[in-house]
């Protein structure tokens, strides 16, 4: 994003949880399920957080198998060289879980470890300062030509 667009503000993202309680079996005209009660009140929650501590959220949709899923990245300009960015992805699914992946475009995505999330508030609040430094980390080391590094992930390491 760059500097001359907005970040959506508190009420698009609760907008799109709302959505997501709106939608039907079969809403992608496939057989999606919608998202459980369950996986919108820790939707919800998680949220509620995301907005306070201002996390880089990107993009907040419902996932064919019953989730809910979140995927944050730092604002880019789009005028830089390079500019595939670094991601996390955080699915709360309808088995009552949460996992999060990180996603660095230079790596095989489906070799990324799901990171299993306490839905707890200081599992979110973890999860959140994880995901913060992932991005801040490796985008400054990005900016600075400097080594990729390991990265972090929940408890500090992926």
């Amino acid at each position: 994003m760059s500097s001359a667009q907005r970040k959506p503000g508190p009420a698009y993202w609760q907008g799109r949880i709302t959505r997501c309680e709106t939608l039907v079996q079969g809403w992608d005209s496939y057989d999606a399920v919608p998202p459980t009660p369950e996986v919108i009140t820790k939707a919800r929650e998680f949220l509620a957080l995301v907005i306070e501590k201002d996390a880089p959220i990107d993009r907040l949709n419902a996932t064919v198998v019953g989730g809910i899923g979140f995927t944050f990245r730092e604002a880019r300009d789009s005028a830089e060289p390079n500019n595939e960015t670094l991601s996390a992805y955080v699915e709360f699914r309808n088995t009552e879980t949460c996992h999060a992946l990180y996603i660095d475009p230079a790596q095989d995505v489906s070799a990324a470890p799901a990171h299993k999330i306490e839905t707890t508030k200081k599992g979110y609040e973890q999860l959140l300062e994880d995901i913060v430094l992932y991005l801040r980390e490796h985008d400054e080391q990005a900016r600075s030509g400097g080594p990729d590094g390991e990265g972090v992930g929940p408890g500090g390491a992926v």
